[in-house]
């Protein structure tokens, strides 16, 4: 789940970077691990929104990601790739508590397939996923970790692990394509609230996100991306938090139940 997060992430970010070759000033995303710093001790000079104090950023448009999995982590990374001046915001002490988890700790990052192969796996959701899954398939997947130096194999079911069976690696070679592309992280910060502004548009008055607020201090954006995970495992950081954000920024939240 946490790998079709991250072809998710990947995809919906490669598609407005190809329609806009990176995120325009005017469109701003925040991501909850790579924003600029603006607190009431410091501030870290990376980006700032329009109208904001904030010094400007030095390159690109200011981008975040919420949350320190695999999904964060590939939207930091793309968004960072794409000349976005980033900044990943954990919650945890450590990146990927899931990931460690996965493949009893050795992580089956992906399975050696064509997309109709993965489809044929997926019980439900299928629909939703199509696009992200045609956008960045598995061996996409095989060749970004292979790219950023992760040895990979792949065992009977066609099951792809890292070579040294250790999940760590894969959150490691995350983690080292981020700080590579340029993305900043902070962890042991948790996001509490979105900040969110009525203003007037050309088609009345609408609601858009000013900012992120968290633990420790207030960041400035104009979209927000959260990748916080669901419900499914509580002690790692999947709390549900991504679903209060939704609601504090309008949409409606169906009843969470099992995949």
């Amino acid at each position: 789940r946490e790998i079709l997060g991250m072809c998710t992430a990947w995809s919906t970010l490669a598609r407005r970077s190809g329609r806009r070759k990176g995120l325009r000033a005017s469109n701003r995303a925040f991501f909850r691990s790579s924003l600029p710093v603006y607190s009431d001790k410091r501030r870290i000079p990376t980006w700032s929104s329009r109208g904001s104090s904030c010094p400007r950023a030095a390159r690109g448009s200011p981008a975040g990601s919420s949350g320190g999995g695999a999904s964060g982590l590939m939207a930091a990374y793309a968004a960072a790739k794409n000349g976005n001046a980033v900044l990943l915001i954990e919650k945890n002490e450590k990146l990927g508590k899931k990931i460690y988890i996965t493949g009893k700790w050795r992580c089956n990052l992906t399975n050696d397939t064509s997309p109709d192969g993965f489809f044929a796996n997926v019980v439900r959701g299928g629909k939703f996923l199509r696009g992200a899954v045609y956008a960045f398939s598995p061996r996409d997947t095989m060749e970004f970790f292979s790219s950023h130096g992760l040895m990979l194999k792949t065992e009977r079911g066609n099951r792809v692990f890292p070579a040294s069976d250790h999940a760590s690696d894969v959150t490691k070679t995350l983690e080292k394509a981020c700080r590579e592309a340029g993305a900043e992280i902070h962890l042991g910060e948790t996001a509490e609230r979105l900040c969110i502004q009525s203003v007037m548009s050309d088609i009345g008055i609408m609601s858009r996100i000013t900012g992120v607020r968290t633990d420790r201090a207030e960041y400035e954006c104009d979209e927000a991306i959260v990748c916080t995970g669901g419900l499914s495992y509580p002690s790692t950081g999947s709390t549900g938090d991504g679903y209060r954000f939704a609601k504090e920024a309008g949409h409606s939240v169906v009843e969470a139940r099992p995949s």
